[in-house]
């Protein structure tokens, strides 16, 4: 027998076009059921059973859908009764595409999964019928319907593969990765390699896999049908394996479906890890969802994002991170107190850091008080971990974010994975059941160390979920779930924001219906609100109804998803008499209400220029903070909801539930459904108000304007970058004598204040009320006491609303100086008091103060204008002192500037190394989903960051202004003294002295015999008195003395006579020699030089003015001066010359007209003469002398010619003419046809003029009549 040619059809390009189609981009809606806005996702029906396609009915989907990251989703779509299947696309801007056009064979089936790349390429495997069922392995053109590339086929006695089987990967390159059976039947994975034959790098392994491949070409994948096999990564020549997860050291089992980043940076996997990888890698043993970072070839770390086990919290002692109690994660402590070393606040827990143990989804609160109890992934608790579960085995999906920073510093990873919960969410934010859910990984570089921040979980989709109003959710399937968001829906680029992402999943559903469904989470605008709650509202129960809008929040300023926003409810508490479901409430004599922008006694509007929330608003709306949309500013929104019965001390801090009466979380949310104050009367009253206040919780902070928690007279308190805080100013009754020191709340004070700065309570309270709201609130944002520092309350270097400083005195002090009108002395206090600025620190930040080693020349750098405030020990007590942040500051008070010793600026009680500047603006917090804090249950049970008191209040309020300190040196040859008033500068050499900010110093130098004083020098110059006004920064004066005899002046240069135009600048300049330089004083004379005056302040050697035609003809001398004698300059003469008038326009104007003008412009009326004009109506100017536009001497004539109307027409002889023609002769004159008469002639032929009136010759106004009479 000869054998036949062997035939590799591969890797051959055959095209069937049979569709081309395009797209139009259209604007963004969200209907159902087509699409709906869930709580965290917007969702898509990508395709439905019952869609009607090119192909025909959709009656079923492949499991498996991919998503690329421009948001188009491929999936397999089973046709009609089910005798074929295609491959489909969807983009959100068209009806799904069968992609697989024109291949619809019967028995033809693409199995479950496809993966389509960026460029549209899409992976997937089909079979067609026969014995054995042949296979193959495509890449199918997205773009056109019917055209593929083969990649692989089995199931010929001449193909190289018996079989290739599902789920083949692809990456964005086109490389392609598959597993398959030899002729042998024996298991292996392939990469196609034209260079080989046949054309394939093969790799044998022992069963069907799921390989994965990354944009470089290496395979990820599990190297075996055993969950002790490990995961591998090779090139995609199959070759040079490296370990991700090692089942010898690091983990007993792995999930058989890791997946890859786009990058192959991070890979993603399901295991359960062991004892020994725990103590590695510093997390827990045992099941859960890790990512491996693949650096240099090899993995250098793996972090857990899922099935955590942290030690129980104890109260000082950190977390570990390893063991403990299950469903437990680490987190940064935001509450510990006092702060240890090295502590940052930003959200990671880095080495070293005091971290506490949260609950990894979620912290439940039981009813009575106690430990809270921790929500995790039941998936992943060992006693009920089985490695071949259904989750297990799903597809973990991954994208990796590099924002910028050198290396893994500052970028996101997300993470999808399908699992359980223990319990259902107490937040009803998701319930037990099991579904698909994504974790976000940050990522920062401390010491060359990768340091992870996990954010909590997110539910995506679980079984039991609505999906519309008659439908929920049984089960959830994906394979390659997870792209970035690189495009909106409308197919525009946008730009990354951190944790933005789409999925693509299939579910089926209690009505026995399939869909593959698209879910995006993106927030183009960073501000911590889905894109889809800015344009859509939000379905929080997903029955596909918008639950919250949040337009309706704020009619006048909707939210807009490429400007950030922020929304504030605001409740407040009142002693009167609330109606109108607490729309109001009226106060009487004795009783007082804490409504923002309210006189807490009146109840009357405060009477200032702007109340205080709107202040906020626009403090917010001014802020430096940059948006998508090119406008700056944040919109802030404040809802001024309802009035409540006060409670006068509110608990907070201990863990109260809310079914404690009096505990915050009682006034909020109540004892049972929608019966606390969160929400409006409205929003509450309706069937389903357990989901809109559901969503409301999530896009919404709460406020509470009160009088006092916990026992304190504290200004307020806040949740750290939580959903929650409260203003309490305390308010007692009247009190007859404000000042005293009964008077402990802060009504009261604010009254004081009032009296004692000569303004009002209103301004007071309105200050009060603004910087205090914007001060807690500025913790719900992630702000601290220090910006980046909780517990540092006092940093000179820090000009923000958050300093302790500043919240009641105003940041940066804008309008502190001695001409303010809202600035007054009080002996050495400058102090101002209304219309504080409000704002956070802005970029750049100021330098940081290192207490050990103050440089007090360097002072902070502020603006110039800028004022701060900082701490003076005194004894066990402290001073505080305020200076120029833009010059030298004397922080230890002595007058001096240079190096000064340690020194407790920020009243901490100990020496800080560094107290850091900080850019608050730009590091704000906006979402709160994350905060350890956030509840809607009872307060957890965590220590308290002390606020500001009526104390702190009272002390603030009077800053000790920083002393100036003046420095004099004596300097020449001479000798002599120099003193001061008011006094404190004596010496004949060098002194310093310190002497009030702000106040004047008078220096007077007296020579020594022998010597003469010739000049001062630095803050003071020439020889004259010398006055300092002193500021913040060290001031100098030199006095030089001279030996030797004075001088009497000597003239060395006189004025000259000036000639200049009235109105322009003239100057006169002198000069005079002489020992001490003499001063000089320039005098005037206004009659002829018989006597001079002196020019006030005219005491330099020019003198410079502008002219007025008064000054015409005075005279101008200098007279020098000094101890030796005094000698005067010749007078200079001052000739003022008018200046020049332009001759107006007044042809055309009347008569009387062109004269009004004329004389306004300061000229006269010349001669008038007449002239006929055919234009210029009588009495009206036809032209003028000197023309208009002229520049002519003031009271010059202007000659006019005046019309007296058009000149006089000749009649013409018209006898004789026939009537056409003499009418035409008369016209033509300028006349007109007057009355025609007829009459009998011999002699002129009937049709002629026989006579004509006036006569021929006679001289007439142009447009007389001409009569005829006509034969």
């Amino acid at each position: 027998m000869v054998p036949r040619p062997r035939v590799f059809p591969y890797l051959i390009l055959i095209s069937f076009c049979y569709l081309a189609f395009g797209a139009v981009a259209q604007a963004q809606v969200c209907n159902p059921p087509a699409c709906w806005p869930g709580k965290y996702y917007k969702f898509d029906v990508v395709a439905k059973t019952g869609d009607v396609t090119a192909a025909g009915t959709l009656t079923g989907f492949g499991d498996q859908p991919s998503i690329n990251d421009k948001g188009t989703v491929a999936f397999v779509g089973q046709i009609g009764a089910g005798n074929f299947e295609g491959v489909f696309t969807q983009d959100l801007q068209v009806a799904p595409i069968w992609i697989s056009q024109g291949f619809t064979s019967s028995g033809r089936k693409f199995g479950r999964a496809v993966q389509i790349t960026n460029l549209l390429q899409i992976a997937a495997r089909d079979t067609i019928p026969g014995s054995p069922p042949p296979s193959l392995v495509r890449i199918w053109q997205g773009n056109a319907s019917g055209v593929f590339t083969l990649i692989a086929r089995g199931g010929f006695p001449t193909d190289p593969f018996a079989s290739v089987f599902s789920q083949p990967a692809i990456n964005n390159s086109g490389q392609v990765v598959f597993s398959a059976l030899d002729q042998n039947f024996s298991s292996l994975l392939a990469t196609p390699n034209s260079a080989l034959f046949p054309p394939y790098n093969q790799l044998f392994l022992n069963t069907p896999l799921r390989p994965v491949i990354d944009d470089n070409g290496f395979v990820i994948v599990r190297n075996g049908s055993l969950d002790t096999n490990p995961i591998v990564r090779y090139d995609n020549t199959l070759l040079s394996p490296i370990s991700v997860a090692n089942t010898t050291t690091d983990f007993n089992t792995v999930g058989m479906s890791p997946g890859v980043s786009r990058d192959g940076v991070i890979v993603a996997f399901a295991g359960d890890m062991s004892a020994a990888g725990a103590a590695l890698w510093g997390t827990n043993p045992g099941p859960g969802i890790f990512i491996a970072i693949i650096q240099n070839n090899s993995a250098v770390r793996i972090i857990r994002v899922a099935g955590f086990s942290a030690p129980a919290q104890v109260a000082g002692v950190s977390c570990t991170a390893v063991g403990g109690v299950l469903g437990t994660k680490c987190v940064e402590d935001m509450n510990a107190f006092p702060a240890p070393a090295g502590t940052n606040w930003d959200g990671y827990c880095d080495p070293g850091e005091t971290c506490t143990a949260v609950g990894e989804i979620e912290d439940n609160l039981p009813a009575a008080v106690g430990p809270s109890v921790p929500v995790y992934f039941k998936t992943f608790d060992p006693a009920q971990f089985a490695a071949s579960s259904a989750e297990w085995e799903q597809r973990i999906g991954v994208i990796h974010t590099d924002f910028g920073a050198p290396g893994l510093d500052g970028d996101t990873i997300v993470v999808s994975f399908i699992a359980t919960p223990n319990v259902a969410s107490a937040l009803n934010l998701f319930s037990a059941n099991s579904g698909l859910w994504t974790v976000q990984v940050d990522l920062k570089l401390v010491g060359g160390s990768i340091v992870p921040k996990i954010h909590k979980p997110m539910p995506i989709l679980q079984v039991g979920d609505k999906l519309g109003s008659a439908t929920t959710v049984t089960a959830i399937s994906v394979f390659d779930p997870i792209a970035a968001a690189t495009v909106d829906e409308v197919g525009v680029a946008r730009v990354a924001v951190p944790g933005d992402h789409e999925v693509a999943f299939w579910v089926s559903t209690s009505a026995n219906t399939q869909m593959i469904l698209r879910g995006t989470h993106e927030d183009t605008d960073g501000d911590g609100l889905p894109d889809h709650w800015e344009e859509f509202g939000i379905d929080f129960d997903g029955d596909g109804a918008i639950d919250l809008n949040l337009a309706t929040l704020d009619p006048a300023s909707p939210p807009n998803f490429r400007h950030k926003d922020l929304y504030f409810e605001v409740d407040y508490m009142c002693t009167g008499t609330i109606s109108g479901n607490g729309s109001s409430c009226a106060v009487a004599a004795g009783q007082h209400t804490h409504q923002p922008g309210i006189n807490p006694y009146t109840g009357k509007a405060l009477a200032v220029a702007v109340l205080p929330i709107p202040r906020v608003v626009a403090a917010f709306n001014a802020a430096p903070v940059a948006n998508p949309d090119g406008v700056t500013g944040i919109n802030l929104h404040v809802q001024v909801d309802e009035a409540i019965a006060e409670v006068t001390n509110m608990l907070w801090s201990s863990p109260a539930p809310a079914t404690t009466p009096g505990s915050f979380q009682n006034i909020k949310m109540g004892t049972g459904t929608c019966t606390g104050h969160f929400g409006t009367v409205a929003e509450r009253g309706v069937a389903n108000c357990a989901s809109v206040l559901g969503a409301r919780s999530l896009a919404v902070r709460y406020d509470i304007f009160g009088d006092q928690f916990d026992g304190a007279a504290n200004s307020g308190i806040a949740k750290l970058r939580g959903n929650d805080f409260i203003v309490t100013l305390a308010v007692a009754p009247v009190n007859p004598n404000p000042c005293s020191a009964t008077a402990t709340d802060f009504a009261n004070w604010a009254q004081c204040l009032g009296n004692t700065w000569g303004t009002t309570l209103d301004a007071e309270w309105g200050d009060l009320q603004a910087s205090t709201f914007m001060h807690e609130g500025g913790h719900s944002l992630g702000l601290f006491h220090g910006g980046d520092d909780l517990f540092a309350n006092y940093k000179p270097n820090y000009l923000s609303i958050m300093n302790y400083w500043f919240q009641f005195n105003g940041v940066g002090f804008a309008t502190f100086n001695m001409a303010a009108p809202d600035c007054k002395m009080f002996g050495m206090n400058l102090k101002c008091r209304t219309n504080r600025t409000l704002d956070y620190s802005r970029a750049p930040a100021l330098a940081n103060l290192n207490e050990a080693a103050l440089n007090e020349a360097g002072g902070i750098g502020a603006a110039a204008g800028t004022r701060t405030q900082w701490a003076l020990p005194v004894g066990a007590n402290f001073a505080s002192l305020i200076g120029f942040g833009s010059g030298a500051l004397d922080w230890n008070f002595d007058g001096m500037i240079g190096a000064a010793p340690a020194q407790d600026l920020n009243k901490s009680g100990a020496i800080d190394a560094v107290l850091t500047g900080r850019d608050d603006w730009s590091n704000l917090t906006y979402g709160f989903r994350d905060s350890v804090e956030l509840s809607l249950g009872a307060q957890l049970p965590r220590p308290v960051v002390p606020e500001p008191n009526i104390a702190d209040y009272q002390a603030l309020t009077a800053p000790t202004l920083a002393p100036a300190g003046l420095t004099v040196t004596l300097q020449g040859n001479g000798a002599g003294s120099v003193s001061s008033n008011p006094s404190g500068i004596n010496c004949n050499s060098r002194c310093s002295a310190v002497f009030a900010q702000g106040s004047s110093v008078a220096l007077t130098a007296t020579p020594a015999v022998g010597s003469t004083f010739t000049a001062w020098g630095g803050a003071c110059t020439g020889s004259g008195a010398c006055s300092v006004t002193l500021s913040s920064v060290q001031s100098s004066v030199t006095a030089t003395f001279t030996l030797g005899s004075s001088q009497a002046p000597v003239i060395t240069l006189n004025p000259v006579a000036q000639a200049v135009t009235n109105g322009s600048l003239v100057s006169f300049t002198a000069a005079a020699s002489g020992t001490p330089i003499p001063t000089v004083q320039w005098q005037v004379s206004t009659n002829g030089g018989t006597t001079f005056t002196n020019l006030s302040g005219a005491t330099s050697t020019t003198l410079s003015f502008n002219v007025v035609l008064a000054q015409n003809g005075n005279k101008y001398r200098a007279v020098f001066t000094n101890s030796a004698g005094t000698a005067t300059t010749t007078a200079a003469t001052l000739t003022v010359n008018p200046a020049s008038v332009s001759v107006p326009n007044v042809v055309g104007l009347t008569q009387a007209a062109a004269t009004t003008a004329i004389t306004n412009a300061g000229l006269i009326l010349g001669t008038v003469t007449t002239a006929s004009s055919n234009t210029v109506p009588a009495g009206n100017v036809i032209s003028e002398s000197p023309v208009s536009g002229t520049l002519v001497n003031p009271g010059s004539a202007v000659n006019l010619v005046v019309s007296s109307g058009p000149a006089p027409v000749a009649v013409p002889n018209v006898v004789g003419l026939t009537q056409a023609a003499a009418t035409t002769a008369i016209t033509n004159a300028g006349l007109k046809l007057g009355t025609v008469t007829t009459a009998s002639s011999n002699t002129v032929p009937a049709g002629n003029v026989i006579s004509e009136s006036p006569v021929s010759g006679t001289l007439v106004n142009p447009g007389s009549a001409v009569n005829l009479v006509v034969s």
